[in-house]
């Protein structure tokens, strides 16, 4: 018990420190480089008053136009912490920049893991959206698939595969849905295509079904723990308007 308290103070702790030390280095870099700014500036104001003296001295003779030592002197000391600063503020710049990539990685390092329960509906949204693609092209699919087969209807899903595509790319759920009624859906069916396999979400099994109409939807069934699949072929035989079935007893 003891272990795992220890544990989880030194994890909380490496969580903080992580967030508190891109913070601190971040407030660092940013009030240096302000300081390196300003510095910068006042030298430069400074070499350009120098600059505009010299300018305005009258042209009399070769040493009026020519700068005593000291002023040469100051002018070069400052061209070159000039350039020094701007170094330094280049540096600083790629720093802080370093600092904001490596603090959004760890932030995403330390994010909280989806749950079980979000992933699920996460997959469940996924699925629905691509039926309902499929949906919207099934129709011209299958009339493309009958125009280079004589006329004759698909009657495994798995052959329109080369045939649900949108803008040059084949649809994804190609090889997720097939048929719910065998050897291809008949004029009138309301329900024409169902997930393969049922997923296990909130302790129950669920299938995405497609609809003649357009609609995608997800359906759960008999809690997962005694699922025997029966529940799930009353409701398609009803959807496709046949008579329930019979099951026979297991002795």
């Amino acid at each position: 018990m003891k272990s795992r308290l220890l544990i989880s103070s030194l994890a909380w702790i490496l969580a903080l420190v992580c967030v508190a030390a891109p913070l601190i280095i971040r407030t660092h870099f940013e009030a240096e480089l302000r300081q390196n700014r300003e510095t910068l500036r006042a030298q430069t104001e400074r070499l350009q008053a120098l600059r505009n003296r010299k300018a305005r001295t009258p042209s009399v003779s070769n040493s009026a136009n020519v700068l005593s030592s000291e002023e040469l002197s100051e002018l070069l000391r400052l061209r070159a912490q000039i350039g020094l600063l701007r170094e330094q503020t280049n540096v600083m710049e790629r720093l802080r920049l370093e600092n904001a990539r490596r603090k959004s990685k760890s932030e995403e390092q330390t994010g909280t893991p989806k749950s079980a329960a979000r992933l699920a509906e996460e997959l469940s949204a996924d699925t629905v959206a691509c039926m309902a693609n499929i949906l919207e092209e099934l129709p011209s699919a299958c009339e493309r698939f009958a125009t280079e087969h004589d006329g004759k209807a698909a009657s495994d899903f798995v052959e329109l595969r080369n045939y649900l595509t949108r803008d040059g790319h084949r649809l994804t759920g190609v090889y997720t849905f097939e048929f719910v009624r065998e050897q291809g859906p008949r004029p009138g069916d309301a329900l024409i295509l169902r997930e393969i396999s049922p997923r296990s979400k909130d302790g129950k099994n669920v299938r995405v079904y497609g609809f003649a109409d357009g609609r995608a939807v997800e359906t759960s069934f008999h809690d997962e723990e005694q699922y025997d699949g029966r529940d799930q072929i009353r409701w398609e035989r009803a959807q496709l308007g046949l008579p329930p079935p019979v099951f026979q007893e297991s002795r």
